[in-house]
């Protein structure tokens, strides 16, 4: 396995020690302090970001590519920020949402990350065509 590799690899498993610790921090405090499920939501909101994005947020700071170039890694980031804003939009406004629009905030949600999804896809492709064209030059 070459340097950059096993780097990725820490750094991803550090990420996902750190996303089950806060996890474990949220679970805590909702139990002690009788805190509410949103509180307990939004902690898996969190968690799902640090699995998904934190090594990305760490290795794209740090302007290493390795498997992934820096730019994919924003993109990337920018799509996941995108689906935890409307993760957490949905946790505080579900009842405004459901009562304005007259569906559930769950629909709402997954057809805008299903846009937000699709939208990313032909963002990737289209960077991995132009970055394919100009290796043919």
């Amino acid at each position: 396995m070459s340097s950059t590799r096993r780097t990725e690899t820490l750094v991803h498993a550090a990420a996902v020690l750190l996303a089950f610790a806060a996890l474990a921090a949220v679970s805590w405090l909702v139990r002690a302090y009788s805190l509410s499920t949103a509180v307990a939501t939004a902690g898996a909101v969190v968690f799902n970001v640090l699995v998904f994005g934190g090594a990305h947020l760490y290795l794209a700071a740090r302007g290493e590519a390795g498997s992934v170039p820096v730019a994919s890694r924003w993109r990337f980031l920018a799509f996941l920020a995108v689906a935890a804003v409307a993760a957490l939009a949905g946790i505080a406004f579900g009842g405004a949402v459901h009562d304005a629009l007259g569906v559930g905030v769950r629909e709402v949600g997954v057809a805008f990350v299903a846009v937000a999804a699709l939208a990313y896809l032909v963002v990737e492709a289209r960077s991995g065509y132009r970055d394919a064209m100009a290796a043919d030059r």
